[in-house]
């Protein structure tokens, strides 16, 4: 009998049969990311300027900038790992490409609920890797989506408040 390569997912029994293990160190996908999240930033940090201040529109804030800075990250990570997910799904543990090493390190903010009621049975447990990666950077994934439905609703309120207001006579 033919036994499965081992692999460093938890948990460490689980099986992914045809699993070929990554021929680019961690390091490379981690600066590979890093890279392109910071490219994708920067272009949603000047995009988030265009179209205010010199040409007469309203400047945007820091906080707005950021926010396109944000959405366009996020299009990148859904449809650029998430779209390549769905159509080799099939084949991914034996798919040694970037985009597939880069996704077999990806995590999602449900892993936050599913691993909690398994009592993290399938989180590796060194302190770096659940804190820095598990928790840190899937945390941003809730953080920031709720800092800015936060700052819609306040908007949307102050909005209806002002439009509930009755209009104002003049004497």
């Amino acid at each position: 009998m033919e036994t499965a390569p081992a692999h460093p997912y938890w948990p460490r029994s689980l099986s992914l049969p045809g699993y070929v293990s990554s021929a680019r160190p961690g390091w490379q996908c981690a600066g590979a990311v890093a890279a392109a999240f910071a490219a994708l930033l920067a272009l949603g940090w000047a995009l988030g300027g265009a179209g205010g201040g010199a040409r007469g529109g309203a400047r945007r804030s820091p906080a707005q900038r950021l926010a396109v800075a944000w959405f366009l990250l996020c299009a990148a990570v859904h449809g650029g790992l998430e779209g390549y997910f769905s159509l080799r799904h099939r084949h991914l543990a034996a798919d040694t490409g970037l985009l597939a090493d880069i996704w077999q390190l990806y995590g999602d903010v449900l892993y936050f609920g599913t691993e909690w009621r398994a009592g993290w049975a399938h989180a590796d447990p060194h302190p770096l890797y659940f804190w820095g990666y598990f928790v840190a950077l899937n945390a941003l994934w809730l953080l920031i989506p709720g800092a800015l439905l936060l700052q819609a609703g306040l908007r949307l309120a102050a909005a209806q408040t002002a439009f509930d207001r009755p209009p104002h006579k003049a004497h």
